[in-house]
């Protein structure tokens, strides 16, 4: 965030001042310095006395954060003073007047008024939150070991807190930041904590990367890399703490990382937080907000809209050549692009700040004019909640809302009248100023006519009167129709959108539903070799298949969705039916296998009988028949039984083969004409 605000200002008019004095002089002094019509900066200038006795001043910008910039003392004297602040190229030159320090300060070809009083410059943020607090802090540290990053943070726990306490890891903007995110003295971080601990939610907000008390490299980290970070903090509080409703809070550039965490599609950062909070949400790419932010400045700063309008053109020209062939073929083509500028200076400044932008190679700049956070949010699936503010000139949201509600329809997605990207009040934060030509007056006609007589005066004033009341009655008359005109199409609009969502919402569940049925068919394949997990499985997909069902009774007549539900619920019988008869058929052969050893044993212990000759002493008689051994009926008997069994087996098995069969196709026709587009286009 601070990054990002940093770049847009130097975009379009870096301004700030300094001063020096004497030892007269050797205390603060502070003043307003106006950059734009639309944009102040409170300054302070700290004049001090070394031990040698030479003269030395800083600068403080508190709106900005910034303090303690060094500046030069080039001359001082009773009742003058004159600065340098090399850093910046400002040059400042002041007289006491008053007990006040008056003059101008000069950047370049610019110049402007100062004046400065005694005394420093206290912010007023009675949002900060003071001690002592009705719940607890703690200091913790936790490590990022891929990256070998050690982050500390503080941890507020509201009172009574658990396992089941929600609990919000907080993500700051872009530019490095401290834990509370304090930017121009602003602490939201600190706010938003302070606020939740009391109403029951805990937090984790840590200092970035390379800031603070925590280790590693932040200047060169991207996006990706706070990410990684915000993983870790995630895994820390469910691992560490034992919260299991774990959710993230992301602001600016915080949010798009909420949603690389939130995004199925990445496994090396989904975390799956079970909420998301974004505030001040990017839903386009990098190089459009910066290009966003660049137009919205140099508006604000009255610029003509043929230079904004070639500045915009060409900054996106360099981006585009930055992303694609790299920094020093956008260095190279700078000339190219702005070949049909005017000679001007601002011209000039312009094409400056363009090669200093191509020629930067920051690795978070570089990452992040190519990165879209589209495809991520699209794939978040967890509850999410947007935040942005009316007058944000960082991320505006007339370039990212639109898009946010059309990637995440299912999120709840606010406007904050008169607010801020740091969510404070302003009255100035998206204000563009509009220049109108003052034509003459028509009352400069009617002046010879007015200077003739008073008669001629009265009747013109009548006649002005009831020209005034005519214009007034017509102007009523004008603004009601463009009124009624805007609500009924903003009306109309809201339903278009409304029927797109739920069109949008069909066509999601006819997918899912489509993808839901192959599988469920699928499953079947696989009957033979089915246990009594397959079983089970089978059935829970069969209730999955029957809860989407539901859906679609908005479309259809209930009598329709309750036929395809039986139809999948008597399939699931003459599954199960099956899978018994298999399992009836395998007892079969078990047995057999059983017996037949048993038979086998049986018949090696028989004595074969000789057959006996009939008649006189078994001399003449004829041979009896041999009688068949014990072993060998019962191997018949075995035979016939198993025949019998199996035949009845076979018969049932295909009677129910034949049943689902019949069932399948009365159900696969149902369930095509519940999913044929043509069923449903007429609520498109």
């Amino acid at each position: 965030m601070k990054r990002m605000i940093i770049t847009a200002i130097i975009a379009t008019c870096s301004v700030l001042n300094i001063m020096a004095s004497d030892d007269d002089i050797s205390r603060a002094w502070h003043g307003t310095l106006k950059i734009t019509p639309q944009m102040e900066l409170k300054i302070v200038f700290n004049f001090k006395t070394g031990e040698d006795g030479k003269p030395s001043v800083t600068l403080d910008s508190p709106d900005q954060g910034a303090y303690g910039i060094a500046g030069e003392v080039n001359f001082i004297s009773a009742d003058s003073v004159n600065v340098t602040v090399s850093r910046i190229g400002l040059t400042f030159t002041g007289r006491k007047q008053d007990g006040k320090l008056i003059g101008k300060c000069t950047q370049g070809a610019m110049s402007t008024d100062l004046e400065l009083s005694p005394g420093i410059v206290e912010l007023k943020r009675p949002q900060t939150p003071k001690p002592p607090y009705p719940y607890t802090t703690k200091e913790v540290r936790f490590n990022n070991l891929s990256d070998d990053v050690t982050l500390a943070g503080t941890l507020a726990l509201p009172e009574g807190f658990n396992e089941t306490t929600p609990a919000i890891v907080m993500i700051t903007g872009s530019g490095l930041q401290n834990r509370d995110e304090e930017i121009y003295g602003h602490k939201p971080f600190a706010v938003i904590a302070d606020y939740l601990a009391r109403n029951g939610i805990a937090t984790l907000r840590y200092d970035d990367r390379g800031y603070g008390e925590s280790t590693g490299d932040g200047k060169n980290a991207t996006t990706e890399d706070f990410a990684r970070d915000a993983k870790t903090a995630m895994e820390y509080l469910r691992k560490e703490m034992k919260f299991k409703n774990v959710g993230i809070l992301g602001h600016s550039e915080g949010a798009a990382v909420a949603f690389m965490l939130g995004a199925d599609n990445n496994p090396g950062l989904f975390s799956n937080p079970n909420f998301i909070i974004a505030i001040g949400a990017q839903a386009v790419r990098g190089d459009s907000v910066l290009i966003d932010q660049s137009v919205t400045m140099l508006e604000q700063g009255n610029m003509p809209a043929n230079i904004v309008s070639d500045y915009v053109e060409a900054l996106h020209k360099m981006y585009e050549l930055k992303i694609t062939k790299g920094d020093s073929v956008a260095v190279g083509n700078i000339e190219a692009i702005c070949a049909n500028w005017e000679n001007t200076p601002v011209h000039t400044s312009l094409k400056s700040n363009l090669t200093k932008i191509a020629s930067d190679t920051n690795r978070w700049l570089n990452y992040y004019i190519s990165f879209s956070p589209t495809e991520s949010i699209a794939d978040t699936d967890c509850p999410i909640f947007v935040l942005y503010g009316e007058k944000d000139i960082q991320v505006r949201s007339e370039l990212n809302m639109p898009q946010m509600q059309r990637l995440a329809p299912k999120a709840t997605v606010k406007l904050y009248p008169g607010l801020n990207h740091l969510f404070q009040y302003a009255q100035t934060g998206t204000y563009r100023n509009t220049v109108q030509s003052r034509k003459q007056s028509p009352l400069k006609s009617f002046r010879t006519l007015l200077i003739l007589s008073p008669s001629n005066l009265v009747k013109f004033m009548i006649s002005i009167r009831k020209l005034i009341s005519c214009g007034y009655i017509l102007i009523f008359i004008l603004i009601g129709m463009i009124i009624y005109c805007y609500q009924y199409e903003w009306k109309k609009l809201e339903v278009l959108e409304k029927e797109n969502r739920t069109t949008d919402e069909l066509r999601r569940y006819v997918n899912e539903l489509n993808f839901r049925l192959t599988g469920f068919s699928l499953l079947g394949e696989t009957i033979l070799e089915w246990e009594d997990k397959d079983i089970a499985n089978y059935h829970l997909q069969r209730m999955a298949l029957d809860s989407m069902l539901y859906y679609f009774t908005s479309i259809y007549s209930s009598e329709r969705i309750d036929s395809v539900r039986y139809l999948l619920e008597d399939k699931e019988k003459q599954m199960r039916r099956i899978v018994q008869m298999l399992d009836e058929q395998k007892s079969i052969k078990e047995r057999i296998a059983r017996q037949v050893p048993e038979i086998a044993y049986k018949s090696t212990q028989e004595q074969p009988k000789k057959p006996k000759r009939k008649g006189f002493l078994g001399i003449f008689g004829k041979k009896e028949e041999a009688k068949p051994t014990v072993t060998t009926t019962m191997l018949h008997s075995l035979n016939r039984n198993m025949i019998a069994e199996q035949q009845a087996q076979s018969r049932r098995l295909s009677e129910h083969a034949d049943s689902l069969a019949a069932r399948n196709a009365e159900l696969n026709r149902q369930l095509q004409s519940l999913i044929r587009p043509n069923r449903w286009k007429n609520t498109s």
